[in-house]
């Protein structure tokens, strides 16, 4: 039988109705509010651990490594393993503690289904870019600070994004390229690069004192603080002569980055010494 108006107003009014509705509330809102604490502390503590585990773990490869040899790798996998476990961690409580305070998870799910869906369909590019970044990191591609050629620009590798590589050139310009876009590359910082300088001297000029003084030099500049040759550089021969001059040639190898910087330097020492030796320029 249906309650009259009369009697639902007598329930609302009557105390005991009231007083039944806050224990209730009190009751479950405080279990809810310790489930949610309880979690909050166990995403804080799980979240601490994993993250020492990880940066335990990499401690020891780079302990295994002590020249450094692939610290900037290790380095980049280290913040992609901490932020991956931290979106990961975040979600799974999240879910726990919607589901604590009683909210139905179920159509958020549903609807996380279908907006994923949609976006998929429609960022196809974006998934493969970070798809492709994540390979780079992983295979070693290349590394920040590393001298690169991609897409027919060369420069250095400043950022390596989940999206984008950002690569500076010597000019200072800044170069954003897709990750998906990224075929071919030519990593110029694995292996020294062996470039040259020609110098013009007299035709007249003793080969035996130009040996002489670019050994050296060579040895000279390889030994000094802060250098980044990674051997002495050495006379290679003649290149040209005319009537009047030769041109000679001294290589010398260094990392591309300081490549520019080692020639001027290179000739500088060259010009100063064969001047002092009376070894007379063309």
């Amino acid at each position: 039988m249906p309650l009259t108006l009369e009697h639902k107003l007598g329930r609302y009014l009557d105390p005991v109705y009231w007083q039944n509705i806050w224990h209730l509330f009190v009751n479950r809102g405080l279990e809810a509010l310790i489930q949610v604490v309880v979690l909050i502390f166990l995403y804080f503590v799980l979240r601490s651990v994993l993250f020492r585990i990880v940066d335990g773990g990499m401690a020891r490869i780079v302990r295994h490594h002590p020249d450094g040899a692939g610290l900037g790798r290790m380095k980049t996998l280290q913040g992609l393993a901490r932020s991956i476990l931290s979106y990961l961690l975040f979600f799974i409580f999240g879910v726990l503690i919607l589901k604590a305070i009683g909210v139905n998870i179920i159509p958020f799910i549903e609807a996380a289904g279908v907006i994923g869906l949609a976006i998929g369909f429609g960022a196809q590019k974006l998934v493969r870019d970070m798809i492709s970044g994540f390979f780079i990191i992983v295979d070693n591609t290349f590394m920040v600070g590393e001298m690169v050629t991609i897409a027919g620009v060369t420069g250095v590798v400043q950022n390596i994004g989940m999206r984008v590589t950002r690569i500076v050139d010597n000019s200072g310009r800044i170069y954003m390229i897709a990750n998906g876009d990224i075929g071919t590359v030519t990593n110029l910082s694995r292996n020294p690069i062996v470039d040259f300088v020609e110098i013009n001297v007299a035709a007249s000029a003793d080969l035996q004192k130009i040996m002489e003084v670019v050994e050296a030099i060579g040895k000279q500049l390889v030994e000094a603080p802060g250098s980044v040759l990674k051997k002495a550089p050495t006379l290679e021969g003649i290149m040209a002569f005319s009537a009047s001059s030769m041109t000679i040639r001294v290589s010398l190898a260094t990392d591309p980055i300081h490549l520019s910087t080692e020639q001027m330097r290179l000739r500088g020492a060259l010009r100063e010494a064969f001047i002092e030796a009376g070894i007379a320029l063309a």
